[in-house]
């Protein structure tokens, strides 16, 4: 038995961790993306004190419905779960036959195709196979992992499917985990958080990727939408919905292609979640060369993500006053700091009409306000130290402006990095690999803008700000 939102009778909605609640339970402020959601009286009463609630009937299910769209909710338990015989792990690999055993390793019990994307030494990953008794598909030209995932994609018989990098380590409980949030029958994917791979031999390179890696998408569980903090997922773990993939990633791409197929899931209202209470773990890259040419190739995929959703792959996301704001910020004369100012006075009115017209505390209209200035300026210094970068260097001997900018800039990027991503190592070391993090992605971006001819994935998006009621 369903409610009206398809969730069966007895599933368990909790409230994120991060949401909290105001005028006696009926506003709620967080999630992920972030909201500000006005509940009826009867509303709020189903989420009583606790803000978790039981499945029992079409109001329950509608409010559940409502709450897990938006990012405000995540289902605690499902009194129907999918269970693992209905999934299949599709591991694409190339000549990394040990990462293989060991991911094969905690898959025990759970049908998985290989796809050896054309290993120089077959017979490696046939002998891994064979030992977990796991089924082989062999390329004999390498196709990328895209047409690998495909063509393993092609193989599968069950409702679900779970794409795995042969660098991940996983077990069947995680899998298991994951599988629940299909008890929401609007999710067609599920990504888990992905942290390093636990090292007693770490380097400067290693200690840096487990504190900020690309593939980590932060502590708070999340709907995965453009242009928010969590704008997708990688395919180095992923569960789908098998009959929602289409023909499956694009194979032209060499990487973004996750990037790609997320944001083609998320366009026709389907939902994608980030489950960050699930961890799976990743081997990262250890040297220098291989770890900055990967940090390349993620920058090149910005120009042809941008040719095929646009705004979508936007390096900086503002209002338009907040745009005003830092636009007159980076000119730094008198009539433009004016401006700069006018304009996010002009925003702090909108946040207060706004909150006011929901009985917001005051305390949330200064928490608001202070936000939108700290993401202004951490946004702006992010374009000139990482999109930006090549036209910050070319500017710094010629104008004493751009070393002023570029001087704050690196002075708002290090307290925002130190605060968000708590160096485990020498702070120092972790913030020179930053800075050649961001280098070596801007050399990608600008080397994929050139070769498409199109500034796009270089430009800002301005973007109104929206609220919703329930």
């Amino acid at each position: 038995m369903s409610g009206s939102s398809g969730l069966a009778v007895g599933t368990v909605i909790r409230l994120g961790a991060t949401v909290r609640r105001f005028a006696e339970g009926r506003l709620l402020f967080g999630g992920s993306p972030t909201r500000l959601l006005k509940l009826r009286p009867a509303a709020a009463a189903i989420l009583g004190d606790t803000g978790e609630f039981t499945v029992s009937d079409a109001v329950t299910a509608s409010l559940a419905g409502s709450l897990l769209g938006l990012g405000l909710a995540q289902i605690a338990s499902a009194g129907d779960s999918v269970l693992l015989d209905r999934l299949t792990v599709v591991v694409p690999v190339h000549d990394s036959p040990d990462p293989l055993r060991r991911l094969l390793a905690g898959l025990t019990g759970v049908r998985v195709v290989v796809v050896d994307d054309a290993s120089p030494d077959p017979l490696a990953h046939a002998e891994v196979t064979k030992e977990f008794d796991a089924t082989l598909v062999r390329l004999e030209v390498n196709a990328g992992p895209a047409a690998a995932r495909n063509i393993g994609l092609r193989t599968v018989t069950t409702p679900f499917v779970a794409f795995c990098d042969a660098d991940t380590v996983l077990s069947a409980d995680e899998l298991q985990r994951l599988l629940t949030q299909f008890a929401d029958p609007r999710v067609v994917a599920v990504a888990p958080r992905i942290l390093g791979l636990e090292d007693s031999d770490a380097n400067w390179i290693t200690r840096y990727e487990n504190t900020r890696s690309s593939l980590d998408l932060g502590p708070t569980s999340a709907v995965v939408q453009p242009l928010s903090r969590v704008g997708w997922v990688p395919a180095a773990c992923l569960l789908a919905r098998v009959d929602a993939l289409g023909s499956g990633f694009d194979e032209s791409m060499r990487v973004g292609e996750d990037v790609d197929l997320i944001w083609r899931l998320t366009r026709n209202g389907s939902l994608v979640r980030y489950v960050a209470d699930v961890t799976v773990r990743h081997e990262h890259r250890r040297t220098p060369g291989p770890w900055l040419t990967r940090k390349y190739l993620y920058g090149t995929s910005a120009a042809p993500l941008a040719d095929r959703h646009g705004e979508q792959v936007a390096p900086a996301v503002l209002p338009p006053t907040l745009a005003l704001a830092a636009a007159g910020l980076l000119l730094q004369n008198r009539w433009a700091t004016m401006l700069s100012a006018i304009a996010f006075l002009t925003h702090a009115r909108h946040i207060h009409h706004r909150l006011r017209s929901v009985e917001a505390p005051p305390r949330l209209h200064a928490e608001l306000t202070t936000r939108a200035a700290t993401d202004t300026l951490r946004q702006t210094s992010a374009l000139l130290l990482r999109h930006w970068l090549p036209i910050t260097l070319l500017a710094l001997p010629f104008s004493r402006r751009a070393r002023r900018a570029t001087t704050a800039a690196i002075v708002i990027d290090t307290i925002t990095e130190y605060r968000s991503h708590t160096p485990s190592g020498n702070p120092a070391t972790h913030l020179l690999a930053h800075r050649l993090d961001d280098a070596a992605y801007a050399l990608g971006v600008w080397r994929g803008a050139l070769r498409h001819r199109s500034p796009k994935c270089l430009l800002p998006h301005i973007l109104r700000n929206q609220r919703g009621t329930k």
